[in-house]
């Protein structure tokens, strides 16, 4: 472990993980994901939240590499789909200015899709079953009101 926690600072990924810590994250991806919300609480834990137009929403869970579970939800609250991911089916990357999406579950699966990060906000909750139901509430009550994602991706109850 030595090694890679050498060549971790010597390229400066330690540092970059170790920003992304704490944070929840607003990005914005043209090609595939438009706006939606990276959550990374301090146990690396990560969620990413994707409201789609046809009033369904994706949530991704995982760890600072790639995802591990994929849950969806239909616009009537209803769970249409949990379930355990490949390890080489969504891969992510976190960066300050961006995060980099690749993987089997991707449109082209060969490319690598370049989120711009637009806002964080800092994040102090644990990602478990209970905060997830609860994102999940915030977010289809959002898309059923206004569809302003942001006040739903920074809403004082997630952070």
């Amino acid at each position: 472990m030595g090694f890679l926690r050498t060549l971790g600072k010597i390229s400066g990924i330690e540092e970059i993980v170790k920003w992304s810590r704490g944070k929840a994250i607003e990005v914005h991806e043209k090609n595939v994901y438009g706006q939606h919300f990276v959550y990374v609480d301090n146990d690396y834990n990560i969620c990413i939240v994707l409201a789609k137009a046809d009033g369904t929403l994706h949530i991704f869970i995982g760890d600072i590499v790639e995802a591990k579970r994929h849950i969806k939800y239909g616009a009537d609250n209803n769970k249409m789909l949990d379930r355990v991911m490949e390890s080489d089916e969504m891969q992510w990357k976190i960066n300050p200015n961006r995060v980099l999406y690749h993987g089997l579950s991707m449109p082209n699966k060969l490319k690598v899709y370049k989120g711009k990060v637009i806002s964080s906000n800092a994040f102090n909750k644990s990602i478990d079953d209970n905060w997830i139901n609860l994102t999940k509430d915030v977010f289809l009550k959002e898309m059923q009101s206004s569809g302003n994602l942001k006040s739903a991706g920074f809403d004082e109850s997630l952070l």
